[in-house]
């Protein structure tokens, strides 16, 4: 169970009072908040990294430690960041997942027929396709060799 609790001292900085179990293991933790002037007098608030200090939006809790802590601090990565890399090994995965590489290609092609040649828009879907285009290109030539 995780329970969430509202500080706010007088002097110092508001915070989260997190408090939560891990292999029958009660653990209290403070995330501090800091804010940010934004336009019209309005703030942002944020979350104050216990690790590094950072500012950052979200906070995770994530294995081994369990401790709140920024994306950074837990090492974790974007799935967009993964899928890069995923058909330069040329593992079955590549395989299994073709087709949705075709599709994105058909969507790009799709997305530039509606806009203007030479627009700022045209170019980067045109970078976006011709990006993707040697990785089909890659794995025609892998399925066809094991064929």
């Amino acid at each position: 169970s995780i329970g969430l609790s509202f500080q706010n001292p007088g002097g110092s900085s508001p915070y989260f009072l997190l408090t939560y179990a891990v292999n029958q293991v009660n653990l209290v933790e403070r995330v501090y908040l800091t804010s940010t002037g934004q336009h019209f007098g309005r703030r942002r608030w944020w979350f104050t990294c216990p690790c590094c200090g950072r500012r950052c939006g979200r906070m995770y809790l994530a294995e081994p430690n369990y401790k709140p802590a920024c994306r950074l601090c837990h090492n974790l990565r974007y799935i967009s960041a993964q899928e890069a890399h995923q058909y330069e090994s040329g593992s079955i995965w590549g395989l299994v997942r073709a087709p949705n590489l075709a599709t994105r290609a058909e969507v790009i092609q799709q997305k530039m027929a509606k806009c203007r040649r030479w627009s700022k828009r045209y170019e980067r879907l045109l970078d976006r396709y011709l990006k993707l285009y040697p990785a089909l290109a890659r794995l025609i030539r892998q399925t066809s060799t094991t064929d």
